[in-house]
Parts: structure tokens; sequence; C-alpha cells
């Protein structure tokens, strides 16, 4: 019932926040000037809690002045100054999630300045505002990096004292800075150069770019409810237990299983040396299957099946075993006679009597494996037919066996390349 429910809001707030987001509402006022409206709300958050706009007696915001407005299919990116009052907004939105991956509300914006440098879009963000004692102007660097969106520098660039009342601090000096940045590999290299009181003094500050942009993807994780690690990458493996109807998932990452979600439990999975050998082995196995001509992209969502299909060609390449190909609608079939007896770590299950692979434009299509009956430990003899489902980037999507479905992989990229 209540997941049902949680599905049916959750596209609801989809479908609302696409339609919303898609063109970003734009419109013209009476004047001739374009202004952008959008959502304040989407699901159950808000970007501005408590703000609404009441001159369209909705739950929006209005931008009278856009500097940056940057859409596609998957992310909303939005810098401007809110209509009708002194402050600005900043705000990136996840639109396939939907989720704000940034979102800052602060002074009104004077000007953007957008430079790119290698892979990385820097915008520099001056804001000013004033009060009894002082005018003063911020200074703001913005970084768009492999889909994070975040701030890597703030300070403040000029402070003009313009009175001198009682209530007004006596030290008010004056000063301005002006600030020229460079990128080598992961640090900014920023140099300031004060001008106070008629001298100039100049300053240098490296920031680390990796670390911040590593800080707003690990925020972004937990909001996911997910681990985060320089990886990047999460497979989430859904295993379906045909015979009891149980299922479980595994979430991987860097290639390493991380963690089982059980009934909503989450146990993180020890990374212990045997775990990481076995990992590596894991690797080194797949990475080799080239040589017999196909690659799996993925292994470890399938680690059973590569561990005995490596043992396979090795039997194979030391003579132990022997082989049949053939070439039949396209697919290359490789058929193991036995019986015989593999040497595996991840399964108990290594007496078999004969195994098939079937290897269609360069990747693992189907598999059968015969297992032999063991009386030993009470195992009768069974045969099970494999089939691997692929997307658009060769990763394995849908395992079959015997033509039901027993896995579904998802993949997610938390900071996407």
């Amino acid at each position: 019932m209540h997941l049902c429910y949680d599905i049916e809001k959750n596209m609801k707030s989809k479908i609302i926040l696409f339609l919303l987001l898609l063109l970003a509402v734009v419109a013209r006022a009476n004047d001739g000037s374009e202004y952008i409206v959008i959502p304040n709300r989407f699901g159950d958050k808000v970007l501005l809690p408590d703000f609404r706009d009441y001159k369209e007696e909705s739950d929006s915001i209005t931008f009278e002045r856009v500097f940056l407005h940057r859409e596609n299919e998957e992310s909303f990116l939005l810098i401007g100054n809110i209509t009708g009052g002194k402050s600005s907004l900043i705000v990136a939105i996840d639109k396939k999630n939907p989720e704000a991956l940034f979102c800052s509300e602060s002074a009104r914006i004077d000007t953007v300045i957008s430079t790119q440098m290698g892979n990385r879009q820097f915008y520099c963000v001056e804001q000013s505002y004033s009060d009894m004692c002082t005018k003063n102007v911020c200074f703001s660097i913005y970084v768009i990096e492999k889909g994070a969106f975040f701030r890597c520098f703030y300070d403040v660039k000029e402070i003009e004292c313009i009175a001198a009342e009682s209530y007004c601090s006596s030290e008010c000096t004056s000063y301005n800075k002006i600030y020229n940045f460079e990128v080598k590999g992961d640090a900014l290299l920023l140099t300031i150069h004060l001008q106070i009181e008629g001298a100039v003094i100049d300053s240098q500050k490296i920031i680390n770019l990796k670390e911040l942009r590593d800080a707003g993807c690990e925020k972004t994780a937990r909001y996911k409810g997910i681990g985060y690690d320089e990886g990047h990458e999460y497979i989430k493996a859904m295993v379906y237990n045909i015979e009891d109807s149980l299922n479980y998932s595994v979430v991987y990452r860097d290639g390493m299983p991380y963690a089982e979600i059980e009934n909503g439990d989450t146990v993180v999975i020890a990374e212990d040396l045997l775990l990481e050998k076995l990992n590596e082995e894991l690797q080194f196995q797949s990475d080799s299957f080239q040589k017999y001509g196909f690659r799996v992209n993925q292994p470890h969502v399938i680690a059973m099946d590569i561990e005995t299909i490596s043992a396979l060609f090795a039997c194979m390449e030391s003579g132990e075993i022997k082989v049949e190909e053939k070439n039949k609608d396209g697919k290359r079939i490789v058929t193991f006679k036995g019986p015989f007896s593999l040497s595996l770590h991840r399964t108990p299950l290594t007496d078999m009597e004969y195994a098939i692979i079937e290897i269609e434009n360069g990747r693992l299509v189907d598999a059968t494996f015969s297992y032999s009956e063991r009386k030993s430990i009470g195992l009768s003899a069974f045969t099970i037919k494999k089939h691997y489902d692929y997307d658009n980037e060769g990763r394995i999507v849908r395992v079959f066996h015997d033509g039901r479905v027993a896995l579904e992989s998802t993949y997610h990229e938390i900071c996407p390349d």
C-alpha cells in the first residue's frame, strides 16, 4: 500500500517538475523584457521555504533578471534576481530524480562572467548590498564539473565606508580586491590584489577542486540514501530467488560489492583482503576474455558465471577439457564436453557434465551449465540455461534463468562524467 502510494506520488512530482521546467516558463513583461517563472515546490520539497509569489497567487518564483539559464533533459541551472525583492537565487536541479543539487539565496547579483578552463566551467558572480554604514560587493566562484555544481570560493571584494554615524565602527576602512585565477590539475590558484589605503598587498590561495566536488557528490549520495567514494558509479543488482520469491539488492562500487539490502535493511560488506583479492582476480579473468573474442562490462554483476567461464577456458588451454566450436545464425557456440570438475571460489557447484557458452557481436549472450549429482551434499543433477540482456553502454541489465528474470541491474552515477 505505502509503496504504491510513494511510487504514484513520486511519478506525479516528476511529471509536474518536467512540465514546469522543460521550457522553464519564459514570459514577457509589459515593458518587453523577459522574465522566468519556476515552481518553488516539487514533490515534498521547496527551494525557498516560506516563499510565495503573491503577485502570481501561486507557489512559484519569478525572476526579473536572468544571468544564466541552462537546461537539457537531465539538468536545470538558473542564476538570477528574484522579482520584487533584494535577493537572488542560484539553483541546480536534477530533473531525472527530481532533486535540488544546489540551491542558495543571497544578495542581488550585479554581474556573472563565465569562463571555460579544461573540462570545468567557472561562473564568477558579483553581488552588492548596502547598510547604514557601508556599501559591499561580494565575489563568488561557482564550478560545473562532470555533472557536479558547487561554489569553490567566496570573499568580500569591496567595502566602501559611506557614513560615520555613532553606531558605525570607527575602524571601517575602504578597500578593493582584484581576483585572477588559473587551474593546474585539480588545483585552482587564486591571486588576490588587495588595494587599501594607497597600498597594494598580494596574496595567493590554493583551492582543491576535487575535494569540493567530492564533498558535493557525497552530499548528493547521502540524499539518495547510499554511500559515496571516488568510484562515482554504483550498481544496484536486484536478485530474485525463484523458489521463494524473496529478493534483495547488492550495491557495488568500484567493482567491489559494497552493501547488501534486504527488506529495507542495509548491511555493509566487509572489504577484507580476501574479497579484494577475489575481485582483482575477477577483473583479470574478465579482461582475459578479449583474446577469446568477447568481453563483459561490469563482470562483478555475474561474478560466479565469469569465474566459471574463466575456469572452463583455462582447462581448455591445458587440454583438460575437450571443446567443440561452431557458428550458427551469427552466434559463436563453444561447447565444453565433460564430465569435469572446476576449482572455484564463489560457488560450491564445481562438478559439471557439460557447459555451452554463446557469443554474439563480441558479447556473452547465452550460457548453459549442466551440473552433476553430488550425493555427499544431497544435490541432484540439474541444468540451467542463462541469457544476458545489455543496455546501450554494453552493460548487463538482466539475467534470465530458464526464461525467467533472475537478476536486474541498474547503474547510478552520482556525479556523471
